[in-house]
């Protein structure tokens, strides 16, 4: 087996960003269960598919099978 196609077994976590912010420790740690967190987004804005650090792709989050998903609708180029 070539080089290439064992790194095409290996598998990288992915994260789905879809907002940051920014908040003091104080306001962190008076976080209870019903505390509402604001993003300084639109929720039309795409959600970025995050691998190792870098967005490789930006998409809209959408249902599947009763699970959020990301439909992808924009590849990054050069990550």
């Amino acid at each position: 087996m070539s080089t290439l196609n064992a790194l095409m077994e290996v598998e990288f976590p992915m994260l789905i960003r879809f907002g940051t912010t920014q908040m003091l420790l104080q306001n962190i740690l008076s976080l209870t269960e019903g505390s509402v967190i604001s993003f300084p987004r639109s929720p039309e804005e795409p959600a970025e598919l995050v691998v190792n650090g870098r967005v490789v792709a930006r998409g809209t989050l959408v249902s599947a099978k009763g699970n959020y998903a990301v439909r992808i609708t924009e590849v990054v180029e050069n990550p």
